[in-house]
């Protein structure tokens, strides 16, 4: 361990997990690996601006650019990335996006 990160939330673009560990996607490009999960991390984020998409991706919903149509569907982020959204929570998503 290397220290702490103390982060604004509002920063958070997004996280994804990988394994055991949890990347955070911040404005300006800067990335932050946790040894932690993606799991630990939903219940402090989900509920506000923050939304589970898909088994390894929160997205903070501030952020989305864009909702492409699909099964599922797909987001692009304002960092230009493009993720997937699990089919069961598309609806979800949608009525999240349209209460924005």
């Amino acid at each position: 361990i290397d220290g702490i990160n103390y982060v604004e939330v509002n920063q958070i673009i997004r996280c994804k997990a990988d394994v055991n560990y949890t990347l955070f996607y911040m404005i300006g490009g800067k990335k932050i690996v946790v040894a932690k999960t993606l799991k630990t991390y939903q219940e402090f984020l989900c509920g506000g601006h923050f939304l589970r998409i898909h088994k390894s991706h929160i997205i903070n919903l501030e952020y989305v650019v864009k909702y492409i149509k699909g099964d599922g569907g797909e987001v692009e982020m304002s960092d230009g990335s493009i993720l997937p959204v699990a089919r069961k929570m598309k609806q979800i998503l949608l009525n999240a996006l349209g209460s924005k």
